[in-house]
């Protein structure tokens, strides 16, 4: 079965507030590398080779620019790989509008879909996902992770707990059928489910800690057909999807005289004796048109999605073990004129650095055109493009902005920088940041 991949990298990344300011979520570093340029790098390594961008329209040339600058560094293993650009207006609503987008792209109406969120950082074979959805002819498929928190400290405002939106989701025991989903936090006390749900699955695995890694296969005869309610769906994952899941169990509807191909393939799987239940004579699936399903990550392979400040700096310290699978060696190749007192093979640095004598680099990832002066300590920091950092100054567990200047001997502990610059102190989780970004 044929699949039109396409990548969402229009978000504005509210949660990555100070450090998308100025910059489209997107193109926010990983490991020196553009975040959208790994899921582009997952659809490759899958085979495609003709990817669709969803991206805001005075965002494009930036985004085309810096994949053109990548390919020059990691060429595409994908004979032929390319892509093309949907641009959508920056005023849109950013929780609206992915699921109205989608059923507006003439190329997505051609075959089945594989939607991906830009911040997806994933060593999960995406040949899994599109198999299962095959196998089961799904509606529905979507990748899902056990919930993690981050490992040691973070950048930034300190709080008692680090909690995630949740989403109470029951799963067939057998073969992951996802039976329902709904927000943790619009369901407190109780949840509704009908009878006829437990009926048809009696052994159903209720839980809180699994996690939407935004990463689905979509049948094209689910979105573009005559259902009313899914074209007023606005938004992919909070509208469109729940309300396929809870489609399941509806009273089936009659197909569609052109679905040639869907009518067919239901004629072999109700003549055929395999069923996918026993305890009644219904045929497979219960006879059911919509069919949603889960495919649960390998907890062994990297994935993570990195849409809060927290798990954005959790992708930056994970990013260097897989930089073979990625084919991205080459950045964690220390320059030749950095002596091993200076920096580990466990840092990533960018080019041109100038770095002044007696400063050390450990656990970090240094931008392009950085600049380091004398007896500066740096441990476990994410520095962007363009930093300065001054003598003296002393940097552990913290995300420095790309454009900013620390002052000489500053010392700042499990801190943001979002200013121009910082001035010389001792700042410990705080949010460095200009008096006018705070400015109504």
């Amino acid at each position: 079965m044929d699949f039109q991949p396409v990548l969402m990298a229009a978000g504005r990344g509210s949660r990555l507030t100070p450090l998308s300011d100025n910059i489209s979520k997107c193109l926010l570093p990983i490991g020196n590398i553009p975040m959208l340029w790994f899921p582009l790098r997952s659809f490759d390594l899958a085979g495609f080779n003709d990817i669709l961008i969803i991206v805001l329209q005075s965002w494009k040339n930036k985004v085309l620019h810096a994949l053109e600058q990548m390919q020059r560094r990691v060429p595409w293993s994908t004979p032929g790989f390319r892509y093309s650009f949907h641009t959508i207006t920056d005023d849109c609503n950013e929780d609206e509008g992915t699921a109205t987008t989608l059923l507006k792209i003439p190329e997505t109406r051609k075959t089945d879909l594989l939607v991906m969120s830009s911040d997806l950082i994933t060593t999960t074979p995406l040949k899994e996902l599109m198999h299962q959805h095959c196998l089961h002819q799904s509606t529905l498929t979507c990748l899902m992770k056990q919930q993690t928190k981050p490992d040691g400290p973070i950048p930034g405002l300190k709080t008692k707990s680090i909690s995630k939106e949740s989403d109470i989701i029951g799963l067939d025991t057998a073969d992951s059928r996802l039976l329902f989903i709904f927000s943790e936090a619009d369901h407190e006390d109780s949840i509704p489910v009908k009878q006829t749900v437990l009926e048809r699955h009696p052994c159903v695995d209720v839980t809180s800690r699994l996690e939407d890694c935004h990463l689905y296969c979509i049948s094209k005869t689910s979105v573009f057909n005559d259902d009313v309610k899914v074209r007023g769906c606005s938004s992919l994952r909070s509208e469109l999807v729940p309300y396929l899941v809870s489609r399941q169990f509806e009273s089936s509807r009659p197909q569609r005289e052109d679905c040639v191909e869907e009518l067919s393939m239901d004629l072999v799987t109700k003549l055929s004796s395999w069923t996918d239940h026993t305890g009644d004579m219904d045929g497979p699936y219960h006879d059911s048109n919509v069919k949603c399903y889960v495919r649960l990550a390998d907890p062994n392979r990297l994935c993570l999605r990195a849409n809060s400040l927290p798990d954005y700096y959790e992708a930056n310290k994970q990013i260097g073990s897989y930089a073979e699978y990625f084919g991205l060696t080459n950045f964690y190749k220390l320059p030749s004129e950095l002596k091993r007192s200076q920096a580990g093979q466990d840092s990533a640095i960018g080019t041109q650095l100038k770095l002044g004598e007696k400063s050390a680099i450990k656990k970090s990832i240094i931008g392009n055109d950085c600049e380091i002066g004398a007896r500066v300590k740096i441990n476990n920091t994410i520095l962007m493009n363009n930093v300065k950092i001054k003598d003296g100054s002393v940097l552990q567990t913290c995300i420095i902005c790309e454009g900013s200047t620390v002052e000489a001997k500053t010392e700042l502990k499990e801190c943001i920088v979002s200013a121009k610059v910082a001035q010389p102190g001792k700042y410990t989780n705080e949010v460095v940041a200009d008096d006018d970004e705070f400015a109504d």
